[in-house]
């Protein structure tokens, strides 16, 4: 490859603007295209897109050479030499693109032929597309969202273009919805293809961390994928709503829909229903229509049926007379006992006849003089095969459109003075075709030597019938009339180990050249000579071809050096989902019951597995790796996937979304000409042979004067359908208390034997409800597969309760717990349910007495405990306990229920937050005990006029040693910092302190280092939510009107120390001080726009002027900024404020540190400050 200018240089070179550049490209190859003397000495194909650090092949084919030929390439990108032999198709491999190419940069393949006595046979050279993709990365998370608190497991796999473990490291970084970062981690290694293994990679969530979708960031050399989730406040969903309506509907049909409400565990919901058919979507004139609302409930397993009368529906101008409109079907359940509500929808197209024609093509353009297969298919308007007895037959017609040659001359204008025009005519074709007991049949047809299009239409039931389909059909274009054309000679591709095609020809040629391109290079090449114009292709079958290949070949036609060519696209049925399995044993269980998860995958690869709660997948949908997405990445490295030139945006779409082309997995790839074809492939061709592009419309084809001619989109049209587990409960009341529920039950890393298996066992967690198993594997020598489906397992029990729980209360609220018996005995129950209570539990029963009073209860067992329901079977009943909530944090809510044949206790959870925010104050003094005996001081504690009532505690300590608190009291500086932005900093610097002191000490244990850090990364994430969008801070964030001078100085100091011990994101720090910078008034003092409130916190540098401008200065400092005016500012304000000993203690030390001239003059005016007995100490309060 060789590196040229830029395009901008490219054009100054030519002295064109970029429009007229591919019409003078035109010109040229439209004066080539009329020669006729084509030497045919040489075809080179290369791929146009180069990847770095990817392999690149080029064909070589040196036709005739009377002596070995050398091929050299040398370009700045890379040199290569190769001696060829003439007649012998030769593969030239670049091993490795380099890396350090540039994506801004077009490239040229430059390639010169030359003897080996060095006589310049030819030079020639393409343009190339750099793509930067070289590598594919998959970020993986446990679940799509998250609450609060939870922690966030990432998994990162990375992988070569065919699917292989990538080596090297990994750049991951994790940003908020506001786009802070809060966690980054740098040159993670990539073992096995694996970032994340073991748990390495593991976000831990704060319990007020921001709301909304986060994003994780992974980066290897260069190649960016991104992956998001969702941190919400949530209770999980505990049933599911489907709308089943029918699959076929027509306008003369009434429509009964099926709603289905099922928990999650798979029984039915008991409650009442309400659903609504209305047009899907609003337009012009939609006012006009009108919904239909019925409402009815759900039988014992949770189903109900609604019939919507055809009559009724056109009332409402949801039918019309020609069909094709859509209704929308909205199911809202409201569950009986608890009142939740969910809803589910779904869309049918109500249509005018059940049944459909199809045409389905074997190829985009057919051969003019070659026959041309297709299959015509009747089916249900559901795509199911349809069978009559009375009727079934295909009447079909085929309408070609022929080209005649008249040649015209024109003395009235010089340019056109001398052409051909084509003067079409149209040959008829009617032919009756009989289904098959599939309900379709495969039809060839003969095509006239000089067809330009085709129409097919088909009928079914009579000429007549008005149940039809009918296509549009383009010729391939070639000036002497012959083709290639490719033939798969298996009915599927699936697992063979050797794939035959027929390459039949339609004019004499001596061999056949052919290649399979697949994931953006060529994989498999050959030359075989013809017989009686047929070739056959024998391709060993590779994993580099799965899921789907494209078999490319071309001949030479001897005489006039035409180069024919065909492709042909093939799909694995199989694809990739044979290589991995998950069993489960058993696949229902009950909760504390063993579970065997069992993969079989390639031996000795790595295996990822998870198993998530199906509620959590009714929120959101999982981010994880599937075969769908693992094949999508595989077709994303095609060349024929960067371009579709010569097809319409039609033709381009259902090329898309095309996934089984044909009955056998095959699809003619051909184009409107031979130059198309290699085009759509991906594939340059470099040649002095004939390679076809028709230039211009057919109807008008230049013979003399050769002027500009414009490329004209070749029309595709759009296939046009035609109006026409049960075990018995226990009866032991010592029964097991089910407490562990988890979202995510199994996040493993596993690895399979020598035999490729490789089994997990574990122990089935307490919630009722399915468990929905995915896996992926990922190995050196198979690459990377994954389930083609997930599978299920459904822990249950016949008898159990179930708590109806908010995400949050707070302190003091009462609420209703509403705790759920379920029953699927055999019989009808009767139930005693039991709420926990004792001194400690952490709530009071609340009993009402009257409609206007409240009683309160605690004592350990009283009937407030108790309830009695009745449960009948295949139901549920609902039992009620007034409580209000008296301690904050986790309150743990232990339930038992008891019947005659059966039992079950639970312990959940439930957070409870305080009605307020803590407030500390602190006092401390010496005592001086040389000349006394006893000590005696008052003080007063101030406490704010809104302290919650019996919430005030008071610690007294004396201590010997001045440094003995900082030893023994360093877990009460500890805490995990919450509240709001100012609370939050309270509890986040005393961490970085006290990390500071033991560090300097060497007294830090591992596992309070750990703490620290968990604390400190807690608190950076917190602080990061009271960030105003003018990256200042205040205590509620963008909720104040104006950010805090005094708390951005606090959080930049504070971050400053911080980002020795946890990332803090230097680019936000920079844009703080920026603000700081910006509330400076032109002598050098910062002052105050926002509001602190508290006061306490601030110390004396809420007093604003020097002490603020300190304070202000020492942060700005912290961040290696030495802010000159604040520093002139503080030299000269040191006269007026030599009695202030809060402003001269923060200045004198802001000086220390810029190490000012004045630093000295500070210092001594603030020891004339001290008093000195025994110890300097400054008695004025601040």
């Amino acid at each position: 490859m060789n590196t040229t200018s830029t395009s901008a240089c490219f054009l100054k070179l030519f002295q064109l603007p970029l429009l007229l550049l591919p019409l003078l490209l035109l010109l040229l190859l439209c004066d080539g295209a009329i020669q006729q003397n084509y030497t045919g000495s040489y075809v080179i194909l290369a791929p146009r897109l180069v990847r770095p650090n990817l392999p690149y092949v080029i064909s070589v084919n040196i036709l005739e050479s009377r002596q070995p030929v050398v091929i050299r390439n040398q370009s700045v990108a890379h040199t290569w030499g190769h001696d060829l032999q003439s007649g012998k198709l030769t593969e030239v491999r670049i091993e490795k693109i380099p890396s350090h190419l540039l994506p801004e940069t077009m490239y040229t393949l430059f390639v010169q032929g030359e003897t080996v006595s060095g006589q310049v046979l030819f030079q020639k050279s393409a343009l190339l597309e750099f793509v930067q993709k070289s590598l594919s990365i998959f970020i993986q998370t446990d679940k799509g969202i998250y609450k609060p608190g939870s922690d966030v497991h990432i998994r990162v796999v990375v992988v070569e273009p065919n699917m292989k473990p990538h080596k090297g490291a990994a750049n991951i970084t994790i940003t908020d919805p506001f786009g802070n970062v809060i966690a980054q981690h740098l040159d993670v290694p990539i073992v096995a293809g694996i970032c994340g293994m073991n748990d390495s990679l593991i976000l831990r969530l704060t319990s007020a961390p921001a709301l909304g979708q986060w994003q994780i960031t992974v980066d290897v050399d260069g190649e960016t994928q991104f992956q998001k989730f969702t941190v919400e406040k949530y209770v999980l969903p505990k049933f599911e709503v489907k709308v089943t309506p029918p699959s076929v509907c027509t306008i003369s049909d009434d429509i009964t829909v099926f709603v289905s409400a099922k928990y999650t565990n798979g029984r039915g919901v008991e409650g009442n229903v309400t659903i609504k058919a209305e047009y899907p979507w609003p337009y012009y004139g939609s006012e006009e229509l009108q919904d239909v609302v019925k409402k009815t409930t759900l039988d014992h397993v949770g189903e109900a049926a609604f019939k919507f009368a055809n009559e009724e529906l056109r009332q409402k101008k949801l039918i019309n007379e020609y069909g094709y409109n859509q209704i929308k079907f909205t199911a809202i359940v409201t569950e009986r006992l608890t009142g939740e509500t969910r809803n589910g929808s779904s869309t049918v197209t109500v249509h005018q006849h059940p049944i459909k024609v199809e045409l389905i093509r074997s190829s985009d353009f057919f051969k003019a003089g070659i026959n041309y297969t297709f299959r015509v298919a009747v089916k249900t308007q559901d795509d199911k095969p349809f069978v009559s007895d009375s009727h079934s037959d295909i009447f079909l017609s085929v309408d070609f459109v022929i080209r005649q040659l008249h040649h015209h001359i024109d003395n009235t204008t010089a340019d056109f003075a001398n052409f051909t025009i084509f003067d079409p005519k149209r040959e008829k074709y009617n032919q009756v075709v009989k289904l098959e007991s599939d309900g379709t049949q495969l039809v060839t047809i003969s095509t006239p030597i000089n067809a330009s299009s085709m129409r097919i239409e088909a009928h079914y039931g009579g000429e007549d019938s008005n149940v039809y389909t009918f296509d549009y059909i383009d010729a391939s274009h070639s000036p002497s009339n012959n083709f290639l054309q490719i033939i798969s000679k298996q009915d599927e591709i699936s697992d063979q180990k050797f794939l035959t095609f027929d390459v039949m020809a339609s004019t004499l040629v001596k061999e056949v050249y052919a290649f399979v391109i697949a994931r953006g290079t060529i994989v498999w090449s050959a030359q075989v000579l013809f017989e009686n114009l047929k070739a056959t292709l024998q391709i060993e079958s590779t994993k580099e071809m799965i899921p789907k290949a494209r078999l490319l070949a071309y001949a030479i036609i001897p005489d006039t050096k035409e180069i024919l060519v065909d492709a042909l696209d093939f799909k694995f049925t199989n694809g990739l989902s044979d290589q991995i399995n998950l069993s489960i044993t058993p696949d229902a269980v009950e909760p504390n019951e063993n579970v065997t998860f069992t993969i079989s995958a390639s031996p000795s690869s790595y295996v990822g597995l998870l198993v998530v709660d199906q509620s959590v997948l009714l929120m959101q949908s999982p981010n994880d790796i599937t075969l769908e997405a693992v094949e999508n990445e595989i077709l994303s490295y095609e060349l024929f996937s960067y371009g579709y030139h010569g097809l319409t945006q039609v033709a381009i779409d259902r090329r898309k979304k095309r996934k089984i082309c044909y009955r056998c997995g095959v699809f003619g790839a051909g184009s409107k000409d031979a130059y198309s074809i290699f085009q759509n492939s991906g594939i340059i061709v470099i040649t002095d042979a004939f390679l076809y592009q028709q230039l211009s419309s057919p109807f008008l084809f230049r013979v003399a004067a050769p002027a500009l001619a414009s490329l004209s989109a070749d029309v595709d049209n759009d296939l046009m359908v035609g109006s026409g587990m049960t075990k018995s409960g226990s009866t032991s009341l010592n029964v097991r208390l089910r407490s562990h529920f988890p979202e995510t039950w199994i996040w493993a890393d596993l690895f399979a034997n020598e035999q490729g298996m490789a089994v997990y066992n574990a122990v089935a967690p307490d919630t009722i409800t399915s468990w929905i198993a995915s896996a992926f594997s990922l190995s050196e020598q198979y690459g990377l597969n994954a389930l083609s489906d997930a599978k299920k397992v459904t822990v249950f029990r016949p008898f159990f309760i179930r708590l109806q729980l908010p995400y949050s209360v707070k302190r003091g609220e009462t609420i209703a717990l509403q705790v759920l018996v379920f029953n699927y005995l055999d019989k009808d129950e009767k139930v005693n349910v039991i709420l926990d209570h004792h001194k400690d539990s952490g709530f009071e029963f609340v009993v009402k007495k009257s409609a206007s009073s409240m009683v309160k209860k605690s004592a350990e067992v009283k009937p407030e405990n108790s309830r009695t329901v009745a449960v009948k079977h295949e139901s549920s009943s609902a039992a009620y306990f007034l409580i209000r909530p008296t301690k904050v944090g986790i309150l743990k809510l232990s339930v038992k229920a008891f019947a005659p044949s059966a039992a079950d206790a639970i312990e959940v959870p439930l957070l409870v937050e305080a009605e307020g925010y803590p407030v500390s104050y602190i006092r401390s003094f010496a005592i001086d005990m040389k000349e006394r005996n006893t000590f005696k001081q008052s003080f007063q504690l101030d406490h704010s006029e809104d302290m919650i009532d019996d919430s005030m505690k008071i610690e007294v300590s004396v201590i010997g040693d001045i440094m003995a608190p900082v030893i023994k009291n360093l877990n009460s500086l500890i805490h995990m910092p919450d509240g709001c932005g100012e609370q939050n900093m309270i509890h986040f610097v005393p961490n970085i302190a006290v990390m500071q002191y033991l560090i300097s000490t060497n007294r830090l244990e591992s596992d309070l280092k750990q703490t620290l850090l968990r604390y400190m990364e807690a608190g950076y994430q917190r602080e990061l939510t009271y960030r105003r969008n003018d990256d200042s801070y205040s205590a509620f964030g963008n909720s104040d009107q104006q950010g805090s001078t005094w708390l951005t100085a606090f959080v930049v100091r504070s971050f400053s120390e911080a980002k020795s011990f946890i990332f803090i994101d230097e680019e936000k720090l920079k844009l703080s001080a920026a603000f700081l910078a910006s509330q400076q008034k032109e002598n050098g003092m910062f002052e105050e726009n926002g509001q602190v409130l508290h006061k306490g916190l601030q110390g004396g540098s809420g007093q604003g002027g020097v002490p603020l401008t300190a304070y202000v200065y020492i942060a700005l400092l912290k961040t290696g900024t030495n802010n000159l005016e604040a520093l002139n500012y503080l030299e000269q304000s040191l006269d007026y404020i030599s009695n202030n000993t809060y402003a001269l203690s923060i200045t004198a030390y802001a000086l220390h540190l810029a190490n000012s001239s004045k630093k000295d003059a500070a210092f001594y005016l603030l020891d004339k400050l001290s008093t000195s007995k025994g110890i300097a100490q400054w008695c004025k309060c601040v």
